[in-house]
């Protein structure tokens, strides 16, 4: 199978094609609702995850942001 992401205007598309059969289905996502599945699959893996407020590096952590920069410290819920 073959995924592919497209940015259309502020929303995301994502399709996915059978490459044997070329079926495909798709899903058009919102800004934030893409954020939080690029979240859950990527971050982590291959991406640097920065804090929302201060711009530094972050973690994820049992569903919370969290800020590494001492002088910031912050705490965000994802969503």
């Amino acid at each position: 199978e073959t995924l592919t992401v497209l940015q259309k205007g502020e929303d995301f598309e994502i399709i996915v094609q059978h490459d044997q059969t070329g079926s495909a289905y798709g899903i058009t996502l919102s800004k934030n609702a893409y954020e939080q599945l690029r979240q859950h699959f990527v971050v982590g893996r291959s991406e640097q995850l920065f804090c929302p407020d201060c711009k530094s590096k972050a973690r994820m952590q049992n569903g919370f942001i969290w800020c590494e920069n001492d002088d910031c410290g912050g705490i965000y819920r994802t969503k």
